[in-house]
């Protein structure tokens, strides 16, 4: 159910990047790759020789929070980078065009909000790039495709109550 706020969990960019890595999951992709299995990661973890198969990590970036005039009070903006990278073991041309597509179609997915992310439905990204399209010199020396999508989110949080006060003491 759709709310203005988001209640604070215990870590709102962990709870980001699981929901992102399910959304990712669960979406059916245009192209030579229909699926993919993402996961949340605090940085992308294997070696080449995991990379037989398409590795999607979803990874936490840079975090700020802010107050914005035209919110209500006790509401604060979490604005959250989260990278997606994809990695793969590539030998054909036609196998990097299919993940240069797949790049494009999670970029065109998540701006045209077409990525529900179950539970936060008052994120909204902000900002989208592709700083690193793929690494060019891992692409030639070690046959892997590796790129990172960052997207930035902005999430209305709560703020937190403050503790009650102490019980008086007893006489």
């Amino acid at each position: 159910m759709p709310t203005e706020t988001t209640p604070a969990p215990t870590h709102i960019h962990r709870l980001l990047c699981g929901k992102i890595a399910e959304a990712l999951s669960a979406y059916t992709w245009p192209g030579a790759i229909p699926t993919i299995e993402a996961a949340w990661r605090r940085k992308p973890d294997y070696g080449i020789e995991d990379l037989g198969t398409l590795k999607v990590s979803v990874v936490p970036g840079p975090i700020q929070i802010n107050q914005r005039e035209r919110q209500p009070r006790g509401c604060d903006f979490f604005e959250m980078t989260v990278g997606i990278v994809l990695a793969k073991s590539v030998t054909t041309e036609q196998e990097i065009q299919d993940l240069e597509d797949l790049n494009q179609a999670i970029i065109d997915t998540i701006r045209s909000e077409l990525l529900p992310l179950e539970d936060l439905e008052a994120a909204d990204w902000v900002d989208i790039g592709q700083p690193v399209p793929y690494d060019a010199e891992i692409l030639q020396n070690q046959h892997v495709f590796l790129s990172q999508i960052e997207v930035t989110y902005t999430v209305p949080m709560d703020k937190l109550a403050p503790p009650p006060p102490p019980p008086p003491p007893e006489e």
